[in-house]
């Protein structure tokens, strides 16, 4: 089974719970966009956030030496994702279905930049959140909303 080294924390522990059983099996599993992007995740301090750290590197920045603003939302919607899934029941699987962002900053090589996403609303069928992307030092990078559609599994289906 697949350490979950990019995660720490209490949601280490819900994830390997939950998480390991759902993804041990599926074919992108261990190298999909979070390692791709050195996007690594802290604990939730409540089940209404979590946060999230990424480097800005030669994966992640403009041909400018500056965080490219698709790393931005890419960053938010996995964050939000992670933050629906951790919520959902074990037969719920959240999918996003809208994002927009305002890049208001930036990050430059080298930078690291840490996004806090909190949940807006929490419904049955869709869960809202607002993710704040900031630089180490807490200077603002991008604001962005993500809709995730919460889906109920199919028996038979992934």
């Amino acid at each position: 089974m697949k350490e979950m080294t990019n995660f720490v924390g209490k949601f280490a522990t819900r994830m390997t719970e939950k998480g390991l059983k759902m993804l041990e099996n599926q074919p992108y599993w261990g190298n999909c966009m979070e390692e791709t992007l050195g996007v690594k995740f802290h604990a939730m301090t409540d089940e209404e956030t979590i946060q999230a750290e990424m480097m800005v590197n030669e994966h992640t920045c403009q041909p400018f030496g500056r965080i490219n603003g698709g790393a931005s939302l890419a960053l938010a919607e996995m964050l939000a994702g992670h933050g629906s899934f951790y919520l959902c029941s074990d037969n719920e699987r959240p999918v996003g279905v809208q994002i927009s962002g305002s890049h208001v900053g930036w990050a430059t090589v080298g930078e690291k930049v840490v996004a806090t996403a909190r949940i807006e609303h929490r419904g049955k069928t869709t869960h809202v959140w607002n993710v704040t992307i900031n630089t180490e030092s807490g200077r603002p990078v991008s604001i962005v909303r993500v809709t995730n559609m919460i889906l109920k599994e199919q028996s038979g289906v992934k």
